[in-house]
């Protein structure tokens, strides 16, 4: 036989008291006359919000575009579109801001990816080897001599450790920047001799005239 027993009922809701609403009245009350010394906890996690908030939106809003590595590149490695991505960042001295000014142009030195393209990064695209000859980028001190575009020069490799000095004679300048020390130069060598170049070990460079003998 079913259980008939029927549900205890369910009891009413507390209601109020005006005990009960004096004491939360008072609260509110307290709560209205903290003086302003009772916020600096929350004034400092504001100001530490901020901090944190603002810097970004602004150098969003108010940064420059950069050209940047997304791959390492080794010295000589000619760039392709592909290696490059444009962020905005605060604005750098001497960084490339549109991809086109890179494009095609050789590293003059190892490049890390992830890094922002200078133009001490890269040689300068001025001229292009004949047929029968490679464009090698190097750092060589060039002294007094101001190497231009069109002209030949002598190129020394020293060895830094011990070894004999290597000559590279009649060495076509492509292009050259020569405002700082050491002056960074794109040259057409034969490939005979740029293979015999990139072989050598470390070594300082150093340029002297090419006197016009042939």
């Amino acid at each position: 036989m079913t259980d008939q027993t029927p549900a205890p009922p369910v009891p009413a809701a507390r209601q109020a008291t005006p005990r009960d609403l004096c004491a939360i009245e008072a609260l509110l009350r307290r709560e209205r006359r903290r003086p302003l010394s009772d916020f600096w906890l929350e004034a400092a996690i504001a100001a530490a919000l901020a901090l944190l908030i603002v810097p970004p939106i602004a150098v969003a809003r108010r940064g420059a575009p950069a050209v940047v590595l997304i791959r390492d590149l080794r010295q000589g490695d000619r760039i392709d579109k592909r290696d490059l991505a444009i962020l905005r960042l605060p604005r750098l001295e001497h960084a490339f801001s549109s991809a086109s000014d890179v494009e095609g142009r050789l590293a003059l030195h190892d490049l890390q990816g992830g890094s922002v393209v200078r133009t001490i990064d890269l040689a300068p695209r001025q001229a292009v080897a004949a047929a029968g000859e490679v464009e090698v980028p190097l750092r060589a001190f060039a002294g007094a001599l101001a190497p231009v575009a069109g002209s030949e020069v002598i190129v020394v490799v020293t060895p830094r450790g011990s070894g004999t000095p290597a000559l590279f004679a009649h060495v076509r300048v492509l292009s050259a920047d020569s405002a700082r020390e050491p002056a960074t130069l794109l040259v057409a060598m034969t490939k005979a001799e740029a293979m015999r170049f990139a072989a050598l070990p470390a070594a300082d460079l150093s340029l002297m005239r090419q006197r016009s003998d042939r």
